[in-house]
Protein backbone atom coordinates (compact mmCIF):
# COMPACT_ATOMS: atom_id res chain seq x y z
CA UNK A 1 0.00 0.00 0.00
CA UNK A 2 2.93 2.05 1.08
CA UNK A 3 4.56 1.91 -3.22
CA UNK A 4 1.08 3.06 -4.21
CA UNK A 5 0.63 5.84 -2.41
CA UNK A 6 4.53 7.23 -2.53
CA UNK A 7 4.27 6.09 -7.19
CA UNK A 8 0.61 8.82 -6.30
CA UNK A 9 2.80 11.40 -4.59
CA UNK A 10 5.26 11.51 -7.68
CA UNK A 11 2.82 11.93 -9.99
CA UNK A 12 0.80 14.63 -8.48
CA UNK A 13 4.19 16.57 -7.91
CA UNK A 14 5.20 15.89 -11.42
CA UNK A 15 1.37 17.20 -12.63
CA UNK A 16 2.21 21.00 -12.60
CA UNK A 17 5.59 20.87 -14.28
CA UNK A 18 3.74 19.23 -17.42
CA UNK A 19 1.27 21.52 -17.43
CA UNK A 20 3.05 24.54 -18.46
CA UNK A 21 5.06 22.02 -21.24
CA UNK A 22 1.53 21.89 -22.77
CA UNK A 23 1.64 26.05 -24.33
CA UNK A 24 4.88 25.09 -25.56
CA UNK A 25 5.57 23.39 -29.01
CA UNK A 26 4.18 20.04 -27.42
CA UNK A 27 0.76 22.36 -26.73
CA UNK A 28 1.03 23.78 -30.04
CA UNK A 29 1.24 19.84 -32.21
CA UNK A 30 -1.33 18.89 -29.90
CA UNK A 31 -3.73 21.74 -30.58
CA UNK A 32 -3.61 20.89 -34.20
CA UNK A 33 -3.74 17.56 -34.37
CA UNK A 34 -7.09 17.60 -32.25
CA UNK A 35 -8.67 21.19 -33.21
CA UNK A 36 -10.45 22.00 -36.84
CA UNK A 37 -8.23 24.36 -38.56
CA UNK A 38 -11.49 26.34 -39.68
CA UNK A 39 -14.23 27.14 -37.33
CA UNK A 40 -17.10 24.85 -38.18
CA UNK A 41 -14.92 22.47 -40.74
CA UNK A 42 -15.47 18.86 -39.17
CA UNK A 43 -12.55 16.70 -38.41
CA UNK A 44 -10.97 14.81 -41.08
CA UNK A 45 -12.04 11.19 -41.66
CA UNK A 46 -9.71 8.62 -41.58
CA UNK A 47 -8.69 7.05 -44.56
CA UNK A 48 -8.93 3.18 -45.03
CA UNK A 49 -7.98 1.33 -47.84
CA UNK A 50 -10.56 -0.11 -50.34
CA UNK A 51 -11.58 -4.14 -49.60
CA UNK A 52 -14.37 -4.10 -52.14
CA UNK A 53 -15.18 -2.34 -55.57
CA UNK A 54 -18.49 -1.59 -56.19
CA UNK A 55 -20.47 -3.66 -59.17
CA UNK A 56 -21.86 -2.34 -62.26
CA UNK A 57 -25.97 -1.44 -62.59
CA UNK A 58 -25.67 -4.75 -64.56
CA UNK A 59 -23.50 -7.16 -62.23
CA UNK A 60 -25.22 -5.65 -59.27
CA UNK A 61 -28.65 -6.90 -60.79
CA UNK A 62 -26.77 -10.45 -62.38
CA UNK A 63 -26.00 -11.08 -58.73
CA UNK A 64 -29.57 -10.70 -57.12
CA UNK A 65 -31.19 -12.43 -60.24
CA UNK A 66 -28.69 -15.46 -59.72
CA UNK A 67 -30.06 -15.35 -55.64
CA UNK A 68 -33.61 -14.79 -56.73
CA UNK A 69 -33.54 -17.96 -59.36
CA UNK A 70 -36.64 -20.43 -59.14
CA UNK A 71 -35.33 -23.29 -57.12
CA UNK A 72 -37.66 -26.39 -57.26
CA UNK A 73 -37.60 -27.45 -53.94
CA UNK A 74 -40.28 -25.87 -51.70
CA UNK A 75 -38.00 -26.35 -48.37
CA UNK A 76 -34.80 -24.79 -50.45
CA UNK A 77 -36.84 -21.79 -51.98
CA UNK A 78 -38.02 -20.61 -48.49
CA UNK A 79 -34.55 -20.61 -46.88
CA UNK A 80 -32.98 -19.15 -50.08
CA UNK A 81 -35.64 -16.13 -50.08
CA UNK A 82 -35.25 -15.74 -46.01
CA UNK A 83 -31.04 -15.94 -46.58
CA UNK A 84 -31.20 -13.71 -49.87
CA UNK A 85 -29.56 -10.25 -48.83
CA UNK A 86 -26.81 -12.55 -46.93
CA UNK A 87 -26.05 -14.43 -49.87
CA UNK A 88 -25.97 -11.22 -51.87
CA UNK A 89 -23.31 -9.52 -49.51
CA UNK A 90 -21.29 -13.17 -49.96
CA UNK A 91 -21.71 -13.30 -53.48
CA UNK A 92 -20.67 -9.42 -53.86
CA UNK A 93 -18.03 -9.65 -51.83
CA UNK A 94 -15.93 -12.50 -53.68
CA UNK A 95 -16.85 -10.99 -56.93
CA UNK A 96 -15.87 -7.57 -55.95
CA UNK A 97 -13.21 -7.80 -53.31
CA UNK A 98 -9.99 -6.50 -53.85
CA UNK A 99 -8.12 -8.97 -51.74
CA UNK A 100 -9.04 -11.32 -48.43
CA UNK A 101 -9.26 -8.38 -46.47
CA UNK A 102 -13.20 -7.69 -47.70
CA UNK A 103 -14.56 -10.60 -45.63
CA UNK A 104 -14.22 -9.19 -42.52
CA UNK A 105 -16.92 -6.93 -42.68
CA UNK A 106 -18.80 -10.22 -42.83
CA UNK A 107 -17.77 -11.37 -38.91
CA UNK A 108 -20.34 -10.07 -37.60
CA UNK A 109 -22.71 -12.79 -39.98
CA UNK A 110 -20.38 -15.66 -39.06
CA UNK A 111 -20.57 -18.76 -36.79
CA UNK A 112 -17.04 -18.52 -36.32
CA UNK A 113 -15.05 -14.81 -37.27
CA UNK A 114 -11.87 -14.62 -38.30
CA UNK A 115 -9.47 -12.41 -39.80
CA UNK A 116 -8.71 -12.99 -43.19
CA UNK A 117 -5.48 -12.62 -44.69
CA UNK A 118 -4.61 -10.37 -48.00
CA UNK A 119 -3.70 -13.34 -50.04
CA UNK A 120 -5.50 -16.87 -49.09
CA UNK A 121 -7.54 -17.38 -52.15
CA UNK A 122 -11.04 -17.08 -51.02
CA UNK A 123 -11.74 -13.68 -53.10
CA UNK A 124 -12.92 -14.81 -56.65
CA UNK A 125 -10.84 -11.86 -58.33
CA UNK A 126 -7.85 -12.70 -56.51
CA UNK A 127 -7.29 -15.62 -58.15
CA UNK A 128 -6.84 -14.10 -61.88
CA UNK A 129 -3.81 -11.80 -62.44
CA UNK A 130 -4.75 -10.92 -65.82
CA UNK A 131 -8.35 -9.29 -64.67
CA UNK A 132 -8.17 -5.85 -64.25
CA UNK A 133 -8.39 -4.91 -60.01
CA UNK A 134 -10.74 -1.99 -61.18
CA UNK A 135 -13.62 -4.16 -61.50
CA UNK A 136 -16.56 -6.70 -60.32
CA UNK A 137 -15.87 -10.13 -61.67
CA UNK A 138 -19.21 -11.46 -63.07
CA UNK A 139 -21.41 -14.17 -61.57
CA UNK A 140 -22.37 -16.71 -63.77
CA UNK A 141 -24.84 -18.45 -61.98
CA UNK A 142 -25.45 -19.47 -58.16
CA UNK A 143 -25.86 -23.44 -58.35
CA UNK A 144 -25.45 -26.69 -56.57
CA UNK A 145 -27.58 -25.51 -53.66
CA UNK A 146 -28.84 -28.17 -51.19
CA UNK A 147 -29.83 -28.90 -47.68
CA UNK A 148 -26.89 -30.53 -45.56
CA UNK A 149 -29.29 -29.99 -42.50
CA UNK A 150 -32.37 -28.40 -42.09
CA UNK A 151 -31.12 -25.60 -40.71
CA UNK A 152 -28.61 -25.02 -43.20
CA UNK A 153 -27.86 -24.09 -46.82
CA UNK A 154 -24.73 -24.85 -48.86
CA UNK A 155 -24.41 -23.53 -52.64
CA UNK A 156 -22.07 -23.06 -55.32
CA UNK A 157 -21.04 -19.65 -57.24
CA UNK A 158 -19.46 -19.55 -60.56
CA UNK A 159 -17.73 -16.13 -61.41
CA UNK A 160 -15.91 -15.35 -64.79
CA UNK A 161 -13.77 -12.37 -65.50
CA UNK A 162 -14.99 -9.89 -68.23
CA UNK A 163 -11.29 -9.34 -69.05
CA UNK A 164 -9.59 -12.59 -69.09
CA UNK A 165 -12.63 -14.93 -69.90
CA UNK A 166 -10.94 -17.09 -66.23
CA UNK A 167 -13.60 -18.99 -64.76
CA UNK A 168 -13.89 -19.68 -60.93
CA UNK A 169 -15.94 -21.15 -58.44
CA UNK A 170 -16.47 -21.27 -55.06
CA UNK A 171 -19.02 -22.93 -52.15
CA UNK A 172 -20.92 -21.45 -49.37
CA UNK A 173 -22.46 -22.87 -46.01
CA UNK A 174 -24.97 -21.18 -44.33
CA UNK A 175 -26.29 -21.82 -40.62
CA UNK A 176 -29.77 -20.80 -39.34
CA UNK A 177 -29.63 -19.71 -35.77
CA UNK A 178 -32.36 -21.15 -33.01
CA UNK A 179 -33.45 -17.45 -32.97
CA UNK A 180 -33.83 -17.29 -37.14
CA UNK A 181 -31.09 -15.50 -38.32
CA UNK A 182 -28.77 -16.78 -40.84
CA UNK A 183 -24.93 -16.92 -40.44
CA UNK A 184 -22.08 -18.04 -42.12
CA UNK A 185 -20.63 -21.28 -41.37
CA UNK A 186 -18.47 -21.57 -44.23
CA UNK A 187 -16.96 -19.66 -46.83
CA UNK A 188 -14.25 -21.86 -49.42
CA UNK A 189 -11.81 -21.64 -51.36
CA UNK A 190 -11.96 -19.77 -54.76
CA UNK A 191 -11.10 -22.31 -57.41
CA UNK A 192 -10.23 -21.89 -61.36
Amino acid sequence: MKTFSIAAAVIVTMLPAVAPAQSGLLGRVLKAMTVPAAQGASAPTPVRPIAVVEPSAEQARAIHEAVAARQTNPDIAKDMAAAAPLIERLIRTSACGVNDTAWRVLNRDAVTPSNYGPSQGYVARGEDQYHDPRYCQDVLRLSDVRKPAANALAFTVYYISPQSQAAHHQTFELLRTPEGAWMVKTIGMVWG
